[in-house]
């Protein structure tokens, strides 16, 4: 825990060490959202389930391209929806299974629930080796609906 505190007290002092350097040069500064998103589906769809409130600096410890896989680490990440890339708001499984990933249902569970199960699953697999760890091992997120989906 306390890494990760540390870690996250670096990458803050950074970002805001190099915003103020952009900011002094006249760049465009970076915005890394600090608090808790939440992720709702496109207004056309009739959701089934609540939105997710996602605590995006509880991910700080990846790199962002493991979700934000197209950003340039330049511009303003719009968000999946937003960019173009995950912007289908019906499933094209069954019509075109190459292109299903744009689906945004998709695209958001199977991120965020494959990230977690390999968390799980390697987690496991330490705690089976019976090895002396020095640090805990990560928290694991949430796989099923309603840990992510709770009952309004």
């Amino acid at each position: 825990m306390k890494k990760l505190l540390i870690a996250l007290l670096c990458v803050v002092a950074i970002g805001f060490y190099f915003g103020t350097v952009n900011a002094e040069e006249g760049e465009d500064q970076l915005c890394i959202p600090l608090g808790t998103l939440t992720l709702s589906p496109p207004e056309d769809v009739d959701a089934q389930r609540s939105p997710v409130e996602f605590p995006h600096a509880v991910h700080f410890n990846f790199n962002c391209k493991e979700c934000h896989h197209e950003w340039n680490g330049n511009s303003e990440d719009l968000g999946c929806r937003a960019s173009g890339c995950h912007d289908s708001s019906t499933s094209l499984l069954k019509t075109n299974k190459d292109e299903a990933y744009r689906y945004f249902k998709i695209a958001y569970h199977n991120l965020c629930i494959v990230c977690h199960k390999d968390i799980k699953e390697a987690n496991e697999k330490l705690e089976m080796s019976k090895q002396n760890l020095k640090e805990s091992l990560p928290k694991t997120g949430p796989t099923g609906c309603v840990e992510c989906h709770p009952k309004n």
